[in-house]
């Protein structure tokens, strides 16, 4: 069984390879997913939504958000998590969005509504939910 923790990143879980694209953030550009974000909840399909730290097995790979868990999405372009010192780079494109941590690429659906970011990873498997609370 491989053990992804989720965020510290899906990255390595199932997407080596998973296109990406869109445009990276420029000076001036505005994206609302710009932001630190910090994990709140995690569900997995026909699962309610447990709050973090938790962890969801799914197709034989755990999938986890922490306690502390924080994404940087910045307007550089650049992409940070506070938990596992994770750095990479990240684009969108409409509601997705990719984030490269070495040299793989992991693409979310994502929306915000009321500072809070709903971001899905579609697996083999099903889809895994995690939410964040802008900070």
């Amino acid at each position: 069984m491989r053990l992804a923790v989720l965020l510290p990143l899906f990255v390595l879980v199932c997407c080596a390879g998973c296109g990406g694209g869109g445009d990276t953030p420029a000076a001036g550009v505005q994206n609302t997913i710009v932001g630190r974000w910090a994990a709140s909840t995690i569900q997995g399909p026909g699962s309610a939504a447990q709050n973090c730290p938790a962890s969801i097995t799914l197709g034989g790979t755990t999938y986890a958000c922490g306690l502390i868990d924080v994404r940087n999405y910045r307007q550089d372009g650049s992409y940070d998590e506070a938990q596992g010192g994770q750095r990479g780079t990240w684009t969108s494109a409409g509601n997705t969005v990719t984030v490269t941590v070495n040299g793989q690429s992991t693409t979310y659906t994502f929306s915000i509504v009321n500072n809070i970011l709903t971001e899905q990873l579609a697996t083999g498997s099903g889809t895994i939910t995690i939410t964040f609370l802008r900070q």
